[in-house]
């Protein structure tokens, strides 16, 4: 599936606790509640990676994906000189549940959308830097001589879940 290209199969990753988050998951320190959509007779798609190709056909594959995703999660921080990350969002949508965080609003890419277990969040700087902290302290755990490169994003938004214009919230 061209996955060989990518050291992980990320998908998109926005926020320093989604970053974060995936670390968490791979080290088996958390485990999702809701970590996968069944969208379809025995078509299972990732919460956390919801623009892949293709979707798992079973349980077993969906397991077996999310496995050799996590565990290539963790090669790659170990073979890596330096970790560079794009700071691009502080919204984000959160679940109500267990505070998981998706790279997507639910049911825009995949999914359904239920507000009694998405809730939207916008990150505040304090947040952002305590994710941050979080998110290099667990790439230390995995490899201590990691050197990080933080980036910021030149890409706008062309939407927003706040009251605000795009434009402020940008």
């Amino acid at each position: 599936f061209n996955y060989s290209r990518f050291s992980a199969a990320y998908g998109n990753i926005y926020t320093a606790r989604q970053a974060a988050q995936m670390l968490r998951r791979a080290l088996g320190r958390f485990r999702p509640t809701e970590d996968r959509w069944v969208v379809a007779e025995g078509l299972m798609i990732d919460p956390f990676r919801p623009g892949l190709r293709y979707p798992a056909i079973s349980n077993r594959e969906f397991d077996l994906l999310t496995a050799q995703h996590l565990a290539n999660v963790l090669d790659a921080v170990r073979a890596a000189d330096v970790f560079v990350f794009t700071l691009g969002l502080t919204e984000a949508w959160v679940s109500a549940r267990d505070g998981a965080v998706f790279p997507a609003c639910p049911g825009t890419i995949a999914g359904v959308f239920d507000s009694a277990r998405h809730v939207f969040h916008n990150f505040s700087a304090r947040e952002v830097a305590q994710d941050l902290e979080d998110l290099i302290d667990l790439l230390r755990k995995v490899h201590p001589q990691i050197r990080v490169v933080l980036t910021v994003s030149p890409v706008p938004l062309v939407a927003t879940a706040t009251e605000q214009h795009v434009l402020v919230a940008t």
